[in-house]
This record gives C-alpha cells, structure tokens and sequence, in this order.
C-alpha cells in the first residue's frame, strides 16, 4: 500500500512542529491526537531537533492525524531526502500505542552551528503549550554545548 492511499496518518513531532500555531500553517488538516512517548530515543540538537537512538532513553512529543496531502508538505519543508529522512516509530500515548511516521536527521546531512534562539523558543512555546516536559529541551541544549566546547 502507497502513502497514497491512506487517508490519515499518524505523525510524531518532536521540534518546531510541537508548536500548535506552527504545525497549523503547516499542515492545515493537522488534528492533535495528544502527547506520546518515543521509547530508546533521545532528543538532541544539530542546529535543528533530530532524535537519536538510544537504548533505554525517552523523547516525548505529539502526534498529529494529518492527511496524505500535508504529508507531502512536511517532506518539503523537511528537506526529505536531504535534510531528513522519514521513518516509522511505534509510541505510547493515553490510550495505548500507535504506529506512526516521524522524520530522523539524514546521516550525511551536516548541520552547521548552534540552534538559533528563535528556533529554541519555537521549541519552548510548544512544549509548554502541549505539556512536553521543558527538561528534555534542556537536556539537548546542554549536551549540543557540551559537544561545541569539547
């Protein structure tokens, strides 16, 4: 089956598209289905949010129902297959688990330099909108510096 033909899916945001007015200019068929838990991935910062795999680590974020059209969009404003690539992930959220789509920083994409402030507070906004807890965002801020000093 071709994403095509799906009407719906399911997908997991853990940087800038956790802020509601953002996600809503991306993606106007956007439904907020809530909070979840990626299990043994961990948020860092390479300049934009990535996830990375890490055994026993936690990333929380939202998912949103989005429609196939909107997805298509989210590849664009990814870089998909530049900057991003896409990847199916299994989360928890109130109800259970669901199987959904997220992106993953591209292997060979170099990102160059700290986050910008503004991205950073993009980032803040939704979380704080949507009860993300703000000591991940911390936790990836701290590390991204530790790396840039080191």
């Amino acid at each position: 089956m071709r994403i095509s033909e799906v009407d719906n899916i399911l997908y997991f945001a853990y940087g800038h598209n956790t802020d509601n007015s953002e996600m809503a200019r991306r993606c106007p068929s956007a439904k907020l289905i809530g909070k979840a838990l990626l299990k043994n991935f961990k948020l860092v910062l390479k300049h934009f949010a990535d996830i990375q795999n890490e055994e026993g680590a936690e990333c929380y974020g939202l998912v949103w129902k989005i429609d196939h059209h909107d997805l298509k969009n989210l590849d664009k404003d990814e870089g998909y297959h530049r900057h991003y690539n896409r990847i199916p992930v299994e989360v928890e959220i109130k109800d259970g688990k669901a199987k959904v789509t997220t992106y993953i920083m591209d292997p060979g994409y170099k990102a160059h330099g700290l986050p910008t402030q503004k991205y950073v507070r993009m980032l803040s906004k939704g979380y704080k909108e949507n009860d993300i807890p703000l000591s991940q965002l911390e936790t990836a801020i701290k590390d991204c510096l530790d790396k840039k000093d080191s």
